[in-house]
């Protein structure tokens, strides 16, 4: 189908599973903020040279992933 294909980095990430996601796409930057601020909040420190993940489960249920140290 021509996607592109990578390797996501191994390492610990910080979850939220997201229900009713579908129709709500522009949300979608404010839920990984929220998670990354919970993180900061919880004394948990952000790994910036690892990728954000959002893993589609389903049209109801996404799980957004943010890397930690």
């Amino acid at each position: 189908m021509g996607f592109e294909r990578g390797t996501i980095p191994g390492g610990r990430y910080a979850r939220r599973r997201i229900k009713g996601w579908s129709g709500n796409e522009p949300q979608i930057p404010t839920w990984f903020q929220e998670l990354e601020m919970e993180c900061a909040n919880n004394g948990l420190a952000l790994d910036p040279e690892r990728p954000g993940i959002e893993f589609y489960r389903s049209m109801r249920d996404m799980i957004i992933m943010v890397p930690i140290k």
